[in-house]
């Protein structure tokens, strides 16, 4: 039997489905990890395993993109491997930007609601009144279900822009996609690259560490925390434009370039790589370790380094 949530999740996406859901039919079944509270450190491995499976940008499909806008581009990645961009032609001087991800969140960061669909909470954040003149209008939606689950959703457009009516529009299109679970490759605007699908705590246990617990407090979906709880190390996966990786510093290990950052206050060193080629354009997949212990920021560096070999 379908719990509630589950049920009325079930209608909306019947709901959407009848205005041209592409990706939904009548064989699909809800999915009950996402209405489900995470309670052991199982079940967080197992539900951030499964928001990686989840391919982002079959969350909102062309089909409902194209309702509001002529769709000019829709690709993988804006800074998670979970997230995914769309550039929308709204007949104005600018294009308008959607980007949206997929990400677990800890309890402390639960949404301020301000509107409810059945268990999942909505969260739409219009900033314009604090933009400077000129500034693009932009609207920020955050719908968290209650596995802690949330998907995190910008648009973004010029001056007069109804970035929030879009928004709010599309937030909704995401909240009745997920429950399906529409596995990676259901759309086809997304490509597979190095980061997809990859467990960043998969690498601590090649240079003899085991990411911290409990998996709620330590852990998320892109980042792997291990090493000591009171001032952990860390491991990153994501996107970034090559313009935008810090390269203040450079060092050269077993051939390949690093870029190095440094907290001079705190002591803490981190190493970014380019782990594979270009997702599009400039935008290409990072691996990163940081942590105050050098010597095992360092010995994370080489793992990932072997993990993700030169592109």
């Amino acid at each position: 039997m379908l719990r509630p949530v589950a049920a009325l999740l079930a209608s909306l996406i019947t709901a959407a489905c009848a205005t041209g859901c592409q990706s939904a039919s009548p064989a699909e079944q809800v999915d009950g990890i996402w209405s489900a509270p995470m309670t052991t450190d199982a079940q967080g491995w197992d539900l951030m395993r499964r928001i990686r499976e989840i391919d982002p940008c079959a969350l909102i499909p062309r089909s409902r993109l194209d309702e509001h806008a002529t769709v000019r581009e829709v690709h993988i990645g804006a800074d998670l491997p979970t997230s995914c961009t769309a550039v929308l032609d709204a007949g104005g001087t600018q294009p308008v930007e959607a980007h949206w991800s997929l990400v677990h969140a800890p309890t402390v960061s639960a949404v301020d609601e301000t509107r409810r669909v059945g268990d999942i909470q909505v969260e739409v954040l219009d900033p314009e009144g604090a933009q400077p003149p000129g500034a693009r209008g932009r609207c920020w939606a955050t719908a968290q279900f209650p596995s802690m689950t949330q998907i995190f959703l910008t648009v973004k457009g010029e001056p007069g822009t109804d970035a929030c009516g879009l928004g709010n529009a599309l937030i909704d299109v995401a909240i009745a996609q997920l429950p399906t679970s529409p596995a990676y490759g259901t759309s086809p605007d997304s490509v597979r690259t190095v980061l997809t699908g990859a467990d960043p705590c998969e690498i601590p246990p090649r240079i003899g560490a085991a990411p911290l617990l409990p998996v709620a407090d330590y852990q998320a979906v892109h980042s792997c925390r291990f090493g000591a709880a009171d001032n952990p190390s860390a491991i990153d996966y994501g996107y970034q434009h090559e313009n935008e990786i810090p390269r203040a510093e450079t060092v050269t290990v077993n051939g390949r370039e690093v870029f190095v950052t440094r907290v001079i206050a705190g002591g803490h060193i981190g190493y970014t790589v380019v782990a594979g080629p270009p997702v599009t354009g400039d935008l290409v997949p990072t691996v990163t370790a940081f942590g105050l212990d050098h010597a095992e920021v360092e010995r994370a560096r080489d793992a990932l380094m072997a993990r993700f070999p030169a592109p």
